[in-house]
């Protein structure tokens, strides 16, 4: 009786270089002898095919459309070779004007009353820029007093 690493040697020089190959793919690290002859065996009868590989299906790329997402760009703008005009943004403004308007006459407030009550965030001060903006709203929604949230994101050298 021949030893498990004799016949897995005499096995081993029978395999073609394909078969060797997929032999190297499909063993595991540490198998024991017995494990890798049952696997050699199993190459030679045909039961143990190399597996295609998966195709990874990514995004934009497979879609035929390889120009990077730009926020606020129109999407059919480069199906149609022309820029698309989009009027929803512009009517949405509209009815919410309108709607501010009404809740002022019905409630006789202000502009800042009317959107604290439809929930809306109020308007901005004029003069500050993006960053400015950006703090004021911040120090609005945290609680701060408007006057307060003005002078904070007004204040030089925060950083």
């Amino acid at each position: 009786m021949k030893s498990a690493e004799v016949q897995l040697n005499e096995a081993l020089q029978g395999l073609n270089p394909t078969q060797r190959a997929l032999f190297n793919k499909q063993r595991k690290p540490k198998a024991t002898c017995e494990v890798q002859l049952n696997l050699i065996e199993a190459i030679l009868r045909g039961e143990v095919k190399e597996a295609t590989p998966i195709r990874m299906h990514n995004g934009a790329a497979d879609n035929g459309r390889l120009e990077l997402f730009v926020e606020g760009d129109s999407f059919l703008s480069h199906y149609k070779g022309s820029e698309v005009n989009l009027t929803e943004a512009s009517a949405t403004i509209a009815k919410k004007e309108a709607l501010i308007e009404s809740v002022r006459n019905s409630c006789n407030c202000d502009e800042a009353g009317a959107r604290v009550i439809l929930g809306l965030t109020p308007k901005l001060p004029e003069g500050l820029t993006r960053l400015q903006a950006a703090d004021y709203t911040f120090a609005v929604k945290c609680g701060i007093s408007e006057s307060d949230a003005l002078k904070l994101a007004k204040m030089p050298n925060r950083f």
